[in-house]
């Protein structure tokens, strides 16, 4: 099964146009070796290392790229009309909306229609009405379908059998989604006597590498946004805290609230009761797994399109998805 994922513009973090062949990541452009091969790691770009297939940013051309594709992933968040375009290049691909931003986009009208013009919607939030209150207007249903996340991968090259008694004050970049977590963390870490890190770096990977080392991740993001630390943070067996994303409440659901109160007690048990750490890290561990690997998501899709009241447009005897489990990291 040949799968693109088709992207219109990025607020961030641009990436050129790649795609992925036998585990290695390289330039579409020029067909080089990607410098930065664990960047196709992080979410929303994981999805082309997931169905091992091809990354196109649409803003690098003039016309829609033709490839030999079975199914397309298509997030259009500004320029809506392009997938009149897409549609025309792959008149026998399964077109498929994905939700990758809440409200960084055009209009929800342009939203709306450009649901309308694929075959599936999906959304990769669970627990957060990305419809907001438009889906009368939808021609179809919004099927879940995580992100996919390298479990293993992530696992390998970051967790620690050791962590250190202290709390990372998680702070993102926008401050409107900090919320209380300094205050709060400064609050826990005088009465417990407890020490507290805030983390700055420029990369990612040593970001994680850094976060990986602690056991308890404070954020209080009071925003329904996916959640992708709090997934890795599962993945490393950390105690979130705080945050009012969608991983968060699908991967720690008691602690997905900013109620300092309940906060606190949690907390508060988790450093007296190694044993409710341990039970509360693992459950999250099991979800990570179950919720976002690579091959929970393959399985996840697969369902989807045989349950789906449209008859998928593809063809019968195509190759099986391929899973990608285990990958070599050239450059970091």
């Amino acid at each position: 099964m040949k799968i693109g994922i088709f992207l219109d513009k990025f607020l961030n973090n641009q990436l050129p146009s790649f795609y992925i062949k036998d585990n290695e990541s390289f330039y579409l452009k020029n067909d080089k070796l990607m410098e930065n091969s664990f960047k196709v790691k992080e979410a929303w770009f994981s999805w082309t290392d997931w169905c091992q297939g091809i990354f196109i940013n649409l803003s690098e051309f003039n016309s829609v790229p033709k490839f030999d594709l079975d199914i397309i992933f298509v997030c259009l968040e500004w320029h809506i009309d392009k997938i009149d375009e897409i549609r025309k290049a792959y008149p026998n691909a399964l077109i498929c909306a994905i939700i990758k931003e809440l409200y960084f986009i055009s209009s929800i009208e342009d939203r709306i229609k450009f649901f309308n013009k694929c075959d599936r919607i999906l959304s990769m939030y669970k627990n957060i009405n990305v419809s907001m209150n438009y889906s009368y207007k939808f021609n179809k249903n919004v099927d879940w379908l995580p992100c996919p996340i390298d479990v293993y991968t992530y696992e390998k090259l970051f967790s620690k059998q050791k962590k250190e008694d202290k709390i990372v004050i998680y702070l993102p970049k926008c401050t409107w989604r900090q919320g209380d977590a300094e205050k709060f963390g400064k609050f826990l870490s005088k009465k417990y006597n407890i020490d507290y890190i805030k983390l700055e770096t420029s990369s990612m990977y040593d970001f994680l590498d850094l976060v990986s080392k602690y056991k308890y991740i404070l954020n209080m993001d009071p925003e329904p946004q996916l959640g992708q630390q709090t997934i890795y943070n599962a993945i490393f067996k950390n105690m979130t805290i705080g945050g009012l994303n969608d991983a968060n409440k699908i991967l720690y659901p008691e602690t997905s609230t900013n109620d300092v109160n309940i906060l606190e007690n949690i907390f508060c048990k988790s450093l007296n009761d190694i044993n409710y750490f341990d039970i509360m890290v693992n459950k999250s561990y099991k979800s990570v797994i179950e919720t976002y690997s690579y091959e929970s998501v393959t399985n996840r899709f697969t369902n989807i399109l045989k349950t789906s009241n449209e008859k998928p447009k593809i063809k019968t005897n195509i190759r099986p998805l391929i899973l990608n489990t285990h990958v070599t990291i050239k450059t970091i």
